[in-house]
């Protein structure tokens, strides 16, 4: 009886090693197989960014993106500063974003010191602007002149009256966005994303005052709106 107690007992603790030893093995095998970084140690805790398309709309932005302690999620503070001077208007205006992005665990693919992640994102933008602008006012005045037979007429011509005008309104939008940020050699940061918001004025109707004058229009749009961002920077 003893006997047969220790073989038991033997098998019992063979059992045991071996299974150990292929537990202990499958982790290592995972660990090699794994093709994305882990999460903070391999990445930087913080990116500036610029947005270089922005100057199309004469506006310098600039992100800030905190990363979370372990790294899926990350905090982006945006700012805007616009600024367009013409014949017949003055533009002025400041911008603040806030947006929660929640990164994917795994990678997109990955490379030695440089990873492709995807996010999903949703945020807040709220801007300001002073429109200081030049418009002109009709106005027709009398003059006289003579005829071919040389009789005195009467007639009028258009002399018009030029008037300076201002106006203010704010901008409110909520975005919901999908985007791709690559990092490469752990400092440099390429980030884009696609979205759709909803963007609403304080003012109601449009002041057609500025022709086809591209950064009033860009900056008035209103309702629901497609959003297309691009930035690169360094990060920390």
């Amino acid at each position: 009886m003893k006997k047969i107690s220790l073989s038991l007992l033997f098998a019992m603790l063979s059992t045991l090693g071996f299974s150990q030893v292929d537990s202990t093995s499958t982790e290592i095998l995972n660990k090699e197989e794994q093709t994305h970084f882990s999460y903070p140690q391999d990445f930087p805790g913080n990116t500036f960014r610029f947005k270089p398309f922005m100057v199309a709309q004469s506006t310098l932005s600039a992100e800030y993106e905190i990363y979370s302690k372990s790294r899926p999620s990350s905090f982006v503070i945006a700012f805007e500063a616009t600024l367009q001077q013409t014949n017949t208007s003055d533009i002025v205006g400041g911008g603040l974003e806030i947006d929660k992005r929640t990164y994917f665990n795994r990678s997109l693919g990955s490379k030695k010191n440089s990873e492709t992640m995807f996010y999903i994102s949703y945020g807040a933008k709220y801007n300001h602007y002073e429109i200081d602008y030049t418009y002109y006012e009709s106005n027709y005045v009398p003059y006289q002149y003579d005829d071919y037979y040389g009789y005195p007429q009467t007639s009028q011509k258009y002399d018009p009256i030029e008037k300076s005008g201002f106006f203010e309104f704010n901008k409110v939008s909520i975005n919901l966005k999908v985007g791709v940020q690559f990092v490469a050699f752990k400092k440099i940061s390429i980030d884009t994303n696609l979205g759709t918001g909803i963007r609403y004025n304080s003012i109601k109707d449009k002041p057609e005052t500025y022709g086809s004058n591209f950064t009033y229009d860009a900056i008035y749009r209103q309702g629901i709106q497609p959003t297309i961002h691009f930035a690169v920077g360094l990060a920390n």
